[in-house]
C-alpha cells in the first residue's frame, strides 16, 4: 500500500508540474504574440514599390542634370492611418551617387492620346495620409537637387532606390530598389533636349522622357514565359 502511495504522489507530482510548466509556456506565448501584435499590426506600416516603369530625362530647369519620373504604390499594411511626408530618389552605378528629391505630382489619373492632347496636370509635390489598409498611387517627378553635381546618363546598369520619410520612421528608410539597364540608343533619346531663353526670364525647355521597365517587369515577364513554356 506505501509503494502504491508512493508512486501516486510520484505521478500527481510529476502532472502538476507539467501543467504548471505548460502554464508557464503558455503565458509566455501569449505575452510574445500581444508584444508582437502591438508592435507590427497595430501601427502604421508603409511598403512602397514602383508600378513597373521609370521615366528618365533631362531636368526642365537645367539640361545639366537629370530628372525621373515615376509611378509610386505607397500601402499601409498597418491598422493605424499615418503620414508620409517626403519620398526621395538615390541614382547609383559603378561610378556616381545622385540623390533626387520629389518635386512634382502628376494630378491626372489618364492619358489622353488624341492629336491635341492636354497639358501635364503638375502640382507642387507634398505629403499625404495613408488610412489603414489604404493603397494610393501617385506619379511623382524628381529632380536632382541643386546642390549636386551637374550629371548625364551614360549606358550601363543602375540602382534607383525609393527613400521615404513617414510616421513609421523618423528618419529616411529604403523602401526599394530599382534596376534598370540603358544602352547607347536611350543615351540619345535622353539627351535630345534643348532649353531656350524667353523674353520674360524663364525658359522654353523641350525634352525627349524615356520610357524604361523597370526589374519588377521584367520579373513578371520572366515568369511568365517560364509559365508558358
Amino acid at each position: 500500500m506505501k509503494k502504491l502511495k508512493h508512486i501516486i504522489v510520484n505521478i500527481s507530482n510529476w502532472v502538476w508540474k507539467k501543467t504548471k510548466q505548460n502554464f508557464f509556456s503558455l503565458v509566455a506565448l501569449t505575452i510574445s504574440i500581444y508584444t508582437f501584435a502591438q508592435q507590427n499590426l497595430n501601427h502604421f506600416k508603409l511598403q512602397m514599390k514602383d508600378l513597373g516603369h521609370i521615366g528618365l530625362m533631362k531636368s526642365y530647369r537645367d539640361t545639366a542634370r537629370i530628372g525621373i519620373s515615376l509611378d509610386v504604390i505607397s500601402e499601409n499594411l498597418g491598422f493605424e492611418k499615418g503620414i508620409v511626408d517626403d519620398i526621395a530618389l538615390i541614382l547609383e552605378n559603378s561610378n556616381d551617387t545622385i540623390v533626387l528629391n520629389a518635386i512634382y505630382e502628376n494630378k491626372d489619373v489618364s492619358i489622353s492620346y488624341t492629336k491635341d492632347p492636354k497639358k501635364p496636370n503638375f502640382e507642387p509635390f507634398v505629403g499625404f495620409q495613408l488610412n489603414k489598409e489604404e493603397t494610393i498611387v501617385k506619379h511623382i517627378m524628381f529632380e536632382q537637387r541643386d546642390d549636386e553635381a551637374p550629371f548625364s546618363f551614360t549606358a550601363g546598369l543602375y540602382d534607383v532606390k525609393i527613400f521615404a520619410h513617414s510616421t513609421e520612421n523618423k528618419e529616411w528608410k529604403l523602401m526599394n530598389t530599382i534596376k534598370i539597364e540603358l544602352n547607347s540608343n536611350d543615351i540619345v533619346s535622353i539627351n535630345n533636349a534643348t532649353r531656350t531663353p524667353l523674353p520674360d526670364g524663364g525658359f522654353w525647355v523641350t525634352f525627349t522622357e524615356l520610357i524604361k521597365p523597370t526589374s519588377s517587369v521584367e520579373e513578371r515577364r520572366k515568369s511568365l514565359r517560364e509559365v508558358i513554356q
